[in-house]
């Protein structure tokens, strides 16, 4: 029998493989190892039960995260918080650690100035406690 290439019509469903967790439902082909390769779980979509390992190296080759509806809120990007914060003794502003959110956007904010107004780029961050602020770009920094 002759081996041919398909490629996929549609999308893949999977989540992270859990060091220690019970394979017994789980295909796993005996060349694979898990708990050491810390791969994929893809199940049929059809029939939640139909499950499999994805190796490591296979799905990074192979797949990446599609960007759906559904998914939109997942791929945001966590970022650290920062604000100034002026020192008496330093006599100067200071960037101090405000807090943990998610990036939402990039957006615009203006502020008046002797010579009239002048524009900067912000950052329409989703704080943990759900709060949202606009926050100079340079006062963000990405986790990942």
């Amino acid at each position: 029998m002759e081996w041919k290439q398909y490629k996929r019509k549609g999308l893949s469903e999977m989540r992270p493989y859990v060091l220690g967790e019970d394979l017994s439902a789980i295909s796993v082909s005996p060349e694979d190892d898990p708990p050491n390769d810390m791969g994929m779980i893809a199940r049929n979509p059809k029939n939640h039960k139909h499950q499999w390992y994805v190796a490591r190296k296979y799905f990074d080759d192979n797949l990446e995260l599609a960007i759906t509806r559904e998914s939109r809120t997942e791929i945001r990007r966590g970022v650290n918080v920062f604000k100034y914060r002026y020192n008496t003794e330093k006599n100067h502003h200071e960037k101090v650690f405000e807090g943990i959110g998610w990036f939402c956007q990039w957006g615009v904010d203006y502020e008046e100035l002797e010579g009239g107004t002048g524009s900067f780029s912000t950052a329409i961050v989703e704080m943990d406690n759900g709060c949202v602020q606009n926050v100079r770009a340079e006062l963000i920094q990405f986790m990942w």
